[in-house]
C-alpha cells in the first residue's frame, strides 16, 4: 500500500509537524485514518485534513496573510478565530453545530456496532473537548439504548 520510504517520510512529517513523541506515534493507526478519510466525500475529506494539520483558513490566518480585515471570530466577536477557537467558540449557534456533528458521529459509530459504554465515554469526553454542555447531548443517550 505505502512504499516503505513514503510511509516513513509521512510518519516523520506528522511527528515533526505536530510535535509528537515516539510513544504517541506508535499509537497512530495510519491505516484506520486512511480508511476513514477515504470514506468521506472529497470536500469533507479536505476539511478534515485541513483541520488535522491546522490549515483551515481562520480569520486569524486570513488577517495574517492580509486577505482579511480582522482576526476576530465572526460568531462571538470576542476572541481571535484560530483552529482551536473554531471547536470551542462559546457562541450558541457554534455550540449547536458542534453538538449536531457529535450526534451524527456517535450515531454512525452506533450503527457500526460500537458498544454503548464506549459511546457513552466518547460522548462525555468529546463534549468536554468540543466545549458542549453534556446535557445538550441528551445526558449520555447511548448508554441507555441498545
Amino acid at each position: 500500500m505505502y512504499s516503505a520510504v513514503g510511509f516513513l517520510y509521512l510518519m516523520e512529517f506528522l511527528q515533526h509537524k505536530h510535535g509528537l513523541s515516539e510513544a504517541v506515534m506508535d499509537l497512530v493507526n495510519i491505516l484506520a485514518l486512511q480508511g476513514y478519510l477515504s470514506s468521506l466525500k472529497l470536500p469533507q475529506c479536505a476539511s478534515t485534513v485541513k483541520l488535522i494539520h491546522d490549515w483551515i483558513p481562520t480569520y486569524a490566518t486570513l488577517c495574517k496573510q492580509k486577505r482579511g480585515p480582522c482576526p476576530l471570530c465572526p460568531q462571538c466577536k470576542s476572541a481571535v478565530e484560530t483552529s482551536d477557537h473554531v471547536i470551542t467558540c462559546p457562541y450558541i449557534d457554534a455550540m449547536i453545530v458542534r453538538a449536531n456533528g457529535l450526534r451524527i458521529f456517535l450515531t454512525a459509530l452506533k450503527k457500526a456496532g460500537t458498544p454503548s459504554f464506549i459511546l457513552c465515554t466518547l460522548e462525555y469526553k468529546l463534549s468536554l473537548t468540543l466545549d458542549i454542555p453534556f446535557n445538550q447531548t441528551h445526558q449520555c443517550f447511548f448508554c441507555y439504548t441498545t
